[in-house]
């Protein structure tokens, strides 16, 4: 179309005309609501922006409309249309009887401006409805009390990455700290650090966490000087509730962590009910610290590889300060499950974990970790489950929050076939460390043994796709299938365990060809007995089973029950696929000689 045809078009379909009454009604709409907003709701300033941003969207809607149509007394009509109807003389009429052709116009404007500012107060009020709608519901009230957080790892932004046992130092001590009220649900280390250099919206940490708020912070070191930035971020709107920045001398780490840790728990305190003083429970030596972060990092891994290594760690840190409790507790902890991952001497475990728990109560007779270590030793090594639940409610009466105790007490009340209040602390410790591998696991044996096998084999789904190195729940997920006759479950399991540990390879293909072919299985007992020797009695008798043999399983379980050396046994003997013995005289001898009870 020629510019002089354009411009006489514009003029015919009233274009000009609505697009200046648009424009003034626009500029009416956004001056009243910079006005009057601060008076009605404590918005923000992007809410001002956003106004404006809808006001100037709304010029292309109003012009294709004006270019389009027309508002006439008989409705609204195509241009197109209004041209035929002129030509057959409708505009003739008298005046008395129709709209005057310029009221006509007045009317096009006014109808067409303010449809586009309809559209977009329609479309502010849902998008400003929408982005305060925080997961999973309406937006939490700003004045109520934060009744949850996770504390994020701290982000080393030093130009030469070097101070990260500082920033996870921070990390740890404001976890610590936060634990300790009663009131209060902190988000577990597990989990927490599961976000370590990842750059996920805190909506959405809040939503997988189940929490309100987060914590999280940079350091930042330049010479001799550290600087600590950290902020609380509401995660329902997004918004920071608190920040502030920190500077300290790099030599002295621990008096800057304490600073940081207080400040923010005195910024959290108005927002809780009680929030009690926190005094450190660790080291004044840095590498000490250092090494000790080191050690819970390798422990949360539960490989026997990670969990070597935190020996080492834990080690050196009670050498550099023998005095350091929570070192000498994470040593204890660590001897505690060590057998169980791996092949480790039971009698040196018991041994050497419980004189770490003496060295760490000798230092703070409070500690929580020391107790809970000391009741998975008597539960792991001497099968004693009233003692062991004994030492985990003395651990959760120092410290309420303690996910590792509420785990280990929700197994050892699993094995007493106290299975709702197992639950009860298994959902507390899902609440608290939703993301590690070991409360995942929890959840699913505990949903396995109830004879819940759907709910459990989607529970062992997640976990092999989250933590697909995770050996202990991988081994349990073939077994929950083949108990539960799910095939292809259970060949997936097994050939992640073929990866995982490639020396078995041959055994686990040719038993998970078994389970889908049994005319395999001769050859099979074949491969299992050249792998018996480095196989643990409970595995040794879950494959003698599945591969027909009944009685040499039995036979297995016998002497292991005897000899007491496998601590993975307990959770073998209540597990439904051991359901074809259970019918069994000799079984049930088996089972009388230890505190488990069997059935769900």
């Amino acid at each position: 179309m020629r510019p002089g045809r354009f411009l006489s078009e514009l003029q015919r379909r009233h274009v000009l005309r609505v697009l200046g009454g648009y424009a003034v009604a626009a500029w009416l709409l956004v001056e009243s609501y910079t006005t009057i907003q601060p008076m009605l709701w404590d918005g923000a300033e992007w809410t001002h922006r956003f106004v404006v941003i809808l006001a100037l969207l709304g010029v292309p809607v109003t012009f294709a409309l004006a270019w389009v149509f027309d508002i006439t007394p008989h409705g609204v009509r195509r241009t197109s249309d209004l041209d035929a109807e002129r030509q057959a003389g409708i505009d003739a009429a008298p005046a008395g009887g129709m709209l005057r052709p310029r009221y006509a116009i007045s009317r096009k404007a006014t109808g067409f401006f303010g449809l586009g500012i309809l559209v977009a107060l329609v479309s502010f009020a849902a998008y400003a409805g929408y982005y305060h709608e925080p997961p999973g519901g309406a937006s939490r009230d700003p004045d109520a009390p934060i009744e949850s957080i996770a504390v994020l790892p701290f982000v080393d932004m030093s130009s030469a990455r070097d101070q990260e046992f500082f920033s996870d130092g921070i990390t740890e001590e404001l976890l610590n700290r936060l634990a300790q009220v009663p009131d209060l649900h902190v988000a577990a280390r597990t989990s927490s650090f599961a976000f370590k250099g990842r750059h996920d919206d805190v909506r959405e940490i809040g939503r997988l966490l189940g929490v309100q708020a987060i914590v999280e912070g940079s350091v930042r070191r330049e010479g001799d000087v550290v600087r600590v930035s950290t902020k609380l971020v509401d995660v329902a709107t997004g918004y920071q509730i608190w920040g502030d920045s920190f500077d300290g001398g790099a030599t002295d780490v621990f008096a800057l962590q304490d600073q940081i840790a207080g400040a923010i728990v005195d910024a959290l305190r108005q927002r809780f009910v009680s929030v009690p003083e926190a005094g450190r429970r660790g080291t004044t030596n840095a590498r000490a610290h250092e090494l000790y972060l080191l050690g819970l990092r390798r422990w949360n891994q539960r490989t026997d590889r990670d969990l070597r290594q935190a020996l080492v760690y834990f080690e050196e840190a009670t050498e550099l300060d023998p005095q350091f409790a929570l070192a000498w507790a994470g040593l204890a902890q660590t001897y505690a499950v060590l057998p169980v991952y791996g092949a480790f001497p039971v009698d040196t475990a018991v041994m050497r974990g419980s004189a770490a728990v003496a060295q760490a109560l000798a230092h703070d007779a409070s500690l929580a970790e020391a107790y809970a270590a000391m009741g998975q030793i008597v539960q792991n090594f001497d099968w004693d489950l009233d003692g062991a639940e004994s030492y985990y409610k003395r651990a959760l009466n120092y410290q309420p929050g303690d996910a590792t105790a509420h785990q280990w007490y929700a197994e050892t009340l699993a094995l007493m076939g106290r299975y709702a209040e197992a639950e009860r602390h298994s959902a507390r410790v899902l609440a608290t460390d939703p993301l590690s591998p070991t409360a995942l696991y929890l959840d699913a044996f505990l949903r396995t043994i109830r004879g819940r096998a759907g709910e459990g084999l989607a529970r062992w789904r997640d976990l092999a796709r989250l933590h697909p190195d995770y050996e202990f729940g991988v081994l349990h997920f073939a077994y929950a299938a083949v108990a539960a006759g799910q095939p292809a479950d259970m060949a997936a399991a097994m050939e992640r365990l073929s990866t995982l540990r490639p020396a078995r390879r041959e055994l686990y293909q040719v038993v998970a060809a078994t389970v889908l072919s049994p005319a395999g299985a001769p050859a099979a007992r074949t491969v299992l007995a050249r792998h018996a020797a480095e196989l643990e009695p409970s595995e040794r008798a879950a494959w003698h089973l599945v591969l027909g043999e009944a009685d040499r399983a039995l036979e297995v379980l016998a002497e292991a029950v005897a000899s007491r050396d496998d601590v993975n046994l307990p959770y073998l003997l209540v597990h439904p696929l051991l359901a074809p013995l259970r019918s069994d005289e000799r079984f049930h001898e088996i089972i009388a000689q230890t505190d488990l009870v069997v059935g769900g």
